[in-house]
């Protein structure tokens, strides 16, 4: 069965809309259809509900679907697109186990969404889509000593993906390297006017510097 909508005008020029529930069936001379009852004067909700009901799709009262979770996905949808967008997969494919990139990954969405300890990354993580983003499972521990087993597959590696990186973010040449100094401090000799006693961050007696001293760079 199925709804049909027709639609006639009148003499008075009027417009006037039908909503016939009709039914096909076979015959001899080959299929047919006949009128099962009229459904124009019900209101427009009901007849809606019966349309999408005949073409098989189900229905259930609100007051009795129950929420059971919500997980907050928004962020990590934009970093699931920009991940395979930039084909990221590919620079862990060869390492560890596949739990252990997922680990690896859950690490890296985790330090721009919610920046914590591997410690507290378990508890961050609590409602949100973190774990299946990864490609792991729900119930994932996100164990600390787990992390740092993953985190040590990456000895050996970083040099790799950082010039693989630069390959694809720079395809061609670099003509402006900008560089943070914000922890870094520069001693040497020179007019008094260009340099002054420096400042330890870490208050170590030996890091204060005058400006006649031998030139040093610390990280």
């Amino acid at each position: 069965m199925f709804v049909q909508t027709t639609t006639s005008r009148r003499q008075n020029g009027k417009t006037y809309v039908s909503y016939l529930v009709r039914e096909s069936f076979r015959t001899p001379k080959g299929p047919r259809s006949r009128t099962v009852c009229n459904i124009t004067d019900l209101p427009a909700p009901t007849r809606d509900l019966i349309m999408a009901s005949l073409k098989g799709q189900d229905f259930l009262p609100a007051e009795q679907v129950q929420l059971h979770e919500a997980l907050d996905y928004g962020g990590l949808a934009v970093l699931n697109q920009a991940w395979s967008r930039f084909r990221l997969g590919e620079l862990f494919a060869d390492l560890g186990s596949a739990r252990q990139r997922g680990l690896l990954q859950a690490v890296i969405y985790s330090r721009l969404l919610f920046p914590c300890a591997k410690l507290s990354l378990a508890q961050k993580a609590q409602g949100t889509w973190l774990a299946q983003a990864c490609g792991l499972k729900a119930d994932e521990s996100f164990d600390e000593d787990d992390i740092y087993e993953a985190m040590d597959r990456l000895n050996g590696h970083w040099v790799h993906f950082e010039k693989q990186l630069y390959a694809r973010a720079f395809p061609q040449s670099v003509r402006l390297v900008l560089y943070d100094l914000t922890s870094v401090y520069f001693e040497g000799q020179g007019p008094e006017h260009l340099a002054q006693y420096g400042h330890s961050r870490d208050l170590n007696s030996d890091d204060y510097f005058s400006p006649m001293m031998p030139i040093k760079n610390q990280q």
